[in-house]
Order: C-alpha cells, then structure tokens, then sequence
C-alpha cells in the first residue's frame, strides 16, 4: 500500500482550494510550502517579488518541510507564474530527498496551460531523482487520478 502527501505553494488561495479538492479525493496528507521570508500579501506586491527572484534565479528558503520517507507519491501543487513554477519550488526540489518518489503535479492558473508548465517542472523533477508522473491544471479529476495511478 502506497502512502500519498499533497504539498502546495498558494499566495490567493487558489492552489489551497485546489490541493483541498485533491486530498478529498484521494485520502493523502497535506503540507502548505511557505517561505521563510513571507511573501507580502498584497498581489501587485507578491508577483513583484517573485517576478524579482524568477529574473534573478532567486530561490527563497522554505520554512519547514515534513520528512518525505513515508510517502511513495507526492502531489505538488502551485500556481504558475509567467508559465512556470515559483521559485520557491525550484527550492523544494533542490533541498528535499525526493529520490525514487512518483511526483504529480497540478497548477493554478488563470491563462497558463500545464503543457506550458510541464517542460520546466519535469526536469526539477528529474534532477531530483524523482518519477515524473505528469502535471495537470485544476481542478484534477478522479477520472484523471485513476488513469494516472493504475495500482
């Protein structure tokens, strides 16, 4: 028996609500990613800051990450920004042991297409050692789900 963990990475809600949807259909845990250094809260404040750390290759530290041993799938989830993940998941790739673990991802987006996404995020996945099962936009369906974790 596989054990699943739902991590997200949400500024609006967006991406919460969507990792909610998720865990409701799947019975996994869920952790939100936050930075260390909070984003502002104000949106025209936010995207300037993270427009900053994706033109300046910024990865900003996470404040606390749960051990990934127990888990054999991981869901991660984010909105995408200018067509790619934030930074901040740069981050959880690089500084988490994610090795051998099958790794979904899903976005939130108002215009980005998770084709758009899917080239970046599947070699983070990868420099991670990791499975990259594939990535969708929200909401994710339990017909996707199914055809996606056959077992």
């Amino acid at each position: 028996m596989t054990k699943s963990l739902i991590l997200y990475f949400s500024m609006s809600g967006s991406t919460k609500k969507a990792a909610q949807q998720l865990q409701r259909l799947t019975d996994a845990d869920m952790f939100r990613i936050e930075s260390k250094d909070p984003y502002p809260m104000d949106y025209s404040q936010y995207a300037e800051v993270a427009e900053n750390q994706m033109n300046n290759n910024i990865h900003p530290d996470i404040k606390k990450l749960p051990d990934f041993t127990e888990y054999d799938q991981i869901y991660v989830g984010f909105p995408a920004w200018w067509a790619m993940p934030p930074m901040i998941i740069h981050t959880l790739f690089e500084k988490s042991d994610l090795s051998d673990k099958n790794i979904l991802g899903f976005i939130t987006s108002m215009s980005t297409s998770a084709e758009e996404v899917a080239p970046t995020f599947k070699k983070l996945v990868t420099a991670a050692n990791a499975n990259y099962l594939g990535i969708y936009r929200a909401p994710i369906s339990d017909r996707n789900l199914k055809a996606i974790f056959k077992n």
